[in-house]
C-alpha cells in the first residue's frame, strides 16, 4: 500500500441528522450517520462511514459537492427540462426526453425498489441535497454563468439519470434498424452482415458456450483449441499470463471526452463496503473499479436490446393508441415562456412511445426497449456488486442486473477471472431482419415475443482456459456455431483483434506492457484498406506520386511480418488517410461494404473510379499536401452545457478511429482538421495483489473547474494525454492519518440537519 503523501490534507466528519422520518423510514434506527472524508493530492475523496447507509449518504454529498451542476445538468436531459436554462437550442433534446417519459418511470421504479435498495437510494438522496447546500456546490462557475441554483433532488431523479445513461449506450440497437430501413435490400448483406470479414472476432471463442449452461474451466475439455480472434475496451489476464503470478484486469471505456470529465472518482468505505473507482454522478453507482477482493470493469454491449416495429393504423386500431401533449417553459433572454409540443402517441398496453419517423402510409413506428421493463428488483445488483467477495459473486449479482446492457469483466485476488454480458437481453435464435418489424413478425404478442434470456444463457465465460477475455464493443457468440444472436449493432472488430493481438505475442504482462496496450496507436483498419486503395488507384496517380503520399503510405506500412501503421502525433500519411478513406466509404456503407467492394474484382474499373476520385477529393481537402498529424488531430474536451467559452483545452492527440487509444475524429470541413469527440474517459489497470494495487487517470482533473481556476491548466489533462495511470492510494490507513501532525489533519465537524 502507497503510504499517505507529504502534502497539506484534511479530515472532515459529517453529521447527517434525521429532520422528517417520511424521508428517513428505513434509517430509523440510525439518528444520525457520520462519515469522516480525506481528500487526496489528486481531488479523489476518500470517505468512512460507520454503515453502509451511510457511506451512500457521504457519495450523494461528495458528488454533489464536487459536481453538483453536472449532476442538475444530466437530471435535466433525463427529465426534458434543459430549455429552461439553455434555451430554444435544447428544445429538440427535451423532445426526445419528453417522449421517452424516463421521469414517470423511474417514479415506477422507485414503487417497486426492495427496502434495501429504498435505504441506500434515500441516504444517497440525502446526502446529494446537503451537498448541494455546501458553498461549493452553490458557487460553481455554471450555476453563476446561466443564472440559477439546483432545485431538491428526488430519490426518482437517481433513477432517471440511470434510465438515461442506459438508453444512450443501447440507442444504436433501433438506430441500427433505422439505417437499414433505408439501405437498398440489394447492399443489405454487402454492407450490414459482417460475417466473414478478415478483421472480424468474437468475444466468446467456439467450446466456451453452450445453451444454458454457464461454462466453468472445470467443466471445460482441456483438449478445446483456444482460438484467436481475427468502442470501449475492457479484458482480463489470468496469473499464468501475469510476471508476477496474479491476476490483471484492464478498463477504458470510451466516451464522448467533455468537462466536467463524465466519471467521478472516489474511495468509499462503510460497513460491507470498501471500494474505490468511478462513479456516475447522480447515481449511487460505482461503475468500475475495485474492492479488497475483486475489480470489475465495463464496456458498452451493443447487444439488440431495442426494435422498431411498424404498427397498423386501420380502422379499429384506434384504441391501440392515446395521445400525450407535454408542456416545457423555455428560456428566451431574461424570461421563460411555455411551449407546447406537438402530441405524442404511445401504445395503450405498454406505454411504448411512437417514433416521429417517416413511415409507410397507414403504420406508426412504435419503440420497444427492454428498459422500459426495469422494475425496483432489477438494481440490487448494484450494491451486490461492491460487496461481492470472488469472481462468482460478482458475475451472479452483475447476472441479475436488469439495466441493458454491458460487457462486464471480472478479476479477483484468487486468480479467478470471468465475462459476463447483462441487462434485460431479449431472446433471438435467429438474426433480426433487415430494418423495421412489422406485426406479422410479432404476431401480435407483447414484445420481445419470446422472452428474454435467462443469466445462464447470455453470453458468459468464467475461467476460460485460454487464460484472459477482450471486449472491445465486437460482437459476443461466434458467426457460426451460437444458439442465439446478438443482433448488429456492434462494432467491427479491429480493435479487439489487436488487443488480442498484442496479448498474445507476450506471454506474460505486467503494469507497463499492458499500459502499452491501453495506449496502442495502430490504425488496424488500415493493415486492410491501405494495400487495397493503393491497388485500385489509377496507375497516372501512382507515377505521378503527388506531394509524395503514395511513398509515404508505403512506408507507414513497416515491414509485412510487423505492420506498424501507426497514428503517432508524428505520423504523416495518417490525415490523408482517413480523409481518403472516408470519403471512399460515402457510398459503400462503411468498412464492410468498402471491402467487399474493392475486393469483388480488384483492379476493376468502377473501383479506379471511386478510390481515384476520393483520393482527389481527399487531397483537396488537406490543402494539397500531407501535414503531421498532430498538427491536424485536435481534441477540445466540450464542456457538457455545450458553450464554447466554457470548454477544456485545445490539445493535440494520438490515435485514430479504430485504434486501441482511441482517435475518433469529425472532419472539420471550415478548420481543415480533424475534431476529435469522444475516447477512453478513463483507464483503469488493477493488478489482483492482496489488496488489489489500482491505477487509474481520467481525462481531466476530478473537480469541476473553471478555466480562470488555479487548477485549470492543460497539465491536468497530460497525463490522460500520455496514458500515464496513476497508482491510486487504496486502500487507506486511516490510523496513519489521524496520528499524523495537527496542523496536516485538520478534523472538522459539520452537521446537516
Amino acid at each position: 500500500m502507497l503510504p499517505p503523501p507529504r502534502l497539506p490534507r484534511f479530515l472532515i466528519t459529517l453529521v447527517f441528522t434525521s429532520f422528517t422520518a417520511s424521508l428517513l423510514r428505513p434509517l430509523a434506527q440510525s439518528a444520525d450517520l457520520r462519515c469522516q472524508i480525506w481528500e487526496d493530492p489528486d481531488s479523489i475523496s476518500h470517505l468512512r462511514a460507520q454503515n453502509e447507509t451511510g457511506a451512500y449518504a457521504c457519495l450523494g454529498y461528495l458528488q454533489a459537492r464536487d459536481r453538483g451542476w453536472q449532476m442538475d445538468h444530466l437530471r435535466r436531459i433525463a427529465l426534458g427540462r434543459s430549455a429552461e436554462i439553455y434555451g430554444i437550442d435544447s428544445i429538440r433534446t427535451d423532445f426526445i426526453m419528453r417522449l421517452l417519459e424516463l421521469g414517470d418511470r423511474a417514479r415506477k421504479i422507485e414503487a417497486t425498489l426492495p427496502p434495501r435498495e429504498r435505504a441506500h437510494f434515500e441516504a444517497y438522496t440525502r446526502g446529494v441535497n446537503a451537498g448541494l447546500e455546501t458553498s461549493r456546490s452553490r458557487s460553481a462557475y455554471e450555476f453563476k454563468h446561466f443564472g440559477y441554483q439546483a432545485e431538491p433532488w428526488l430519490l426518482h431523479h437517481s433513477l432517471a439519470i440511470l434510465l438515461l445513461q442506459s438508453f444512450e449506450q443501447t440507442r444504436k440497437s433501433f438506430e441500427t434498424e433505422i439505417a437499414e430501413a433505408e439501405t437498398d435490400p440489394a447492399n443489405f448483406d454487402s454492407e450490414f452482415v459482417d460475417d466473414g470479414l478478415p478483421w472480424e472476432t468474437s468475444i466468446l471463442k467456439p467450446g466456451e458456450f453452450a445453451p444454458g449452461k454457464l461454462l466453468d474451466a472445470s467443466t471445460q475439455d482441456e483438449r478445446t483449441p483456444a482460438l484467436t480472434g481475427q468502442g470501449s475496451n475492457n479484458w482480463v489476464l489470468a496469473p499464468a499470463r501475469s510476471k508476477a503470478g496474479t491476476a490483471w484486469l484492464a478498463n477504458d471505456p470510451h466516451l464522448d471526452l467533455v468537462h466536467p470529465p463524465f466519471w467521478y472518482w472516489i474511495h468509499l468505505e462503510g460497513g460491507s463496503i470498501n471500494v474505490i473507482g468511478s462513479t456516475l454522478p447522480g447515481a449511487p453507482v460505482v461503475s468500475a473499479g475495485s474492492s479488497l477482493h475483486v475489480a470489475w470493469g465495463l464496456t458498452n454491449a451493443y447487444l439488440d436490446v431495442a426494435d422498431v416495429e411498424l404498427k397498423s393504423r386501420e380502422s379499429g386500431s384506434e384504441n391501440l393508441f392515446e395521445s400525450v401533449r407535454p408542456l416545457i417553459w423555455v428560456k428566451f433572454g431574461p424570461v421563460k415562456l411555455p411551449f407546447f409540443f406537438k402530441k405524442f402517441e404511445r401504445l395503450v398496453k405498454t406505454g411504448d412511445p411512437v417514433l416521429p419517423i417517416q413511415t409507410d402510409a397507414g403504420k406508426s413506428a412504435v419503440l420497444h426497449w427492454s428498459g422500459f421493463a426495469v422494475e425496483g428488483g432489477d438494481l440490487a445488483a448494484l450494491h451486490d456488486l461492491l460487496i461481492a467477495k470472488s469472481v462468482k459473486e460478482a458475475d451472479r449479482a452483475i447476472a441479475d442486473a436488469g439495466l441493458p446492457s454491458w460487457n462486464f469483466v471480472f478479476a479477483d485476488v484468487a486468480g479467478k477471472i470471468a465475462y459476463r454480458a447483462n441487462g434485460r437481453i431479449p431472446r433471438r435464435t435467429l438474426p433480426s431482419p433487415q430494418g423495421f418489424l412489422d406485426a406479422a413478425a410479432l404476431q401480435n404478442e407483447l414484445w420481445p415475443k419470446g422472452g428474454y434470456l435467462k443469466p445462464s444463457e447470455m453470453p458468459n465465460a468464467l475461467n476460460p482456459t485460454r487464460g484472459y477475455v477482450v471486449t472491445a464493443n465486437n460482437r459476443q457468440w461466434p458467426a457460426l456455431g451460437a444458439t442465439y444472436n446478438g443482433g448488429r449493432a456492434y462494432t467491427h472488430g479491429f480493435r479487439a483483434l489487436r488487443i488480442e493481438e498484442l496479448l498474445l505475442r507476450t506471454p506474460r504482462h505486467d503494469l507497463e506492457s499492458l499500459r502499452k496496450m491501453q495506449c496502442d496507436t495502430q490504425a488496424v483498419d488500415a493493415r486492410w484498406f491501405v494495400p487495397e486503395l493503393l491497388g485500385a488507384l489509377e496507375p497516372t496517380v501512382v507515377e505521378s506520386d503527388p506531394e509524395h503520399i503514395i511513398s509515404e503510405l508505403r512506408a507507414w506500412a513497416g515491414k509485412p511480418s510487423n505492420p506498424e501503421y501507426n497514428a503517432s502525433l508524428e505520423c504523416k500519411p495518417c490525415g490523408f488517410y482517413r480523409r481518403w478513406i472516408d470519403i471512399s466509404m460515402e457510398t459503400k456503407g462503411g468498412e464492410a461494404g468498402l471491402y467487399r467492394f474493392l475486393r469483388k474484382h480488384p483492379g476493376g474499373l468502377d473501383q479506379r473510379k471511386l478510390v481515384t476520385a476520393a483520393f482527389e477529393k481527399a487531397l483537396a481537402d488537406v490543402g494539397g499536401k500531407i501535414n503531421r498529424w498532430g498538427a491536424e488531430h485536435k481534441i477540445s474536451f466540450r464542456h457538457l452545457s455545450k458553450k464554447s467559452n466554457l470548454d477544456g483545452p485545445l490539445l493535440e492527440s494520438p490515435g485514430d478511429k479504430h485504434s486501441v487509444n482511441p482517435g475518433t475524429h469529425d472532419w472539420d470541413v471550415k478548420r481543415k482538421l480533424f475534431a476529435q469527440k469522444s475516447g477512453a474517459s478513463q483507464r483503469l489497470l488493477v493488478q489482483m495483489t492482496n489488496p488489489p494495487t489500482v491505477y487509474a487517470t481520467l481525462g481531466g482533473p476530478n473537480l469541476d473547474l473553471d478555466r480562470n481556476e488555479p487548477g485549470f491548466k492543460p497539465e491536468a489533462w497530460r497525463p490522460w494525454l500520455e496514458c500515464h495511470t496513476e497508482r491510486r492510494i487504496f486502500p487507506l490507513d486511516w490510523s496513519s492519518l489521524e496520528a499524523g501532525p495537527k496542523t496536516l489533519n485538520q478534523i472538522q465537524q459539520i452537521s446537516v440537519r
